[in-house]
């Protein structure tokens, strides 16, 4: 967030939702790199994040907290991002939160 734009951690991570979707900014930015040979380390490092922003009154990260109550975060990368246990990406990032 850059506060001298009046940027707040609540606009930049809020619908994490939508920002979570398999073409939008992270887990699509993720795929892109990986595609051309370029390594997602710090995207790897922060989708994970995403199920974990809790701003007040954003009914999106609501609904990742509701599932996320009941599921694993390899189920939210199903869920959420729609990737496959086959593709190399789920299997990083669950690499990074589980070592």
């Amino acid at each position: 967030a850059n506060t001298l734009l009046g940027d707040t951690i609540a606009r930049v991570g809020g619908d994490p939702v939508r920002k979570l979707a398999r073409s939008d900014r992270l887990v699509g930015a993720a795929l892109f790199c990986l595609e051309n040979g370029v390594n997602p380390n710090i995207l790897i490092k922060t989708i994970p994040l995403g199920f974990t922003f809790r701003p007040e009154g954003d009914p999106s990260a609501k609904d990742i907290q509701s599932f996320m109550a009941e599921h694993t975060l390899a189920e939210a990368l199903e869920k959420f991002c729609s990737l496959s246990q086959e593709e190399p990406l789920y299997s990083l990032i669950l690499k990074e939160i589980h070592g």
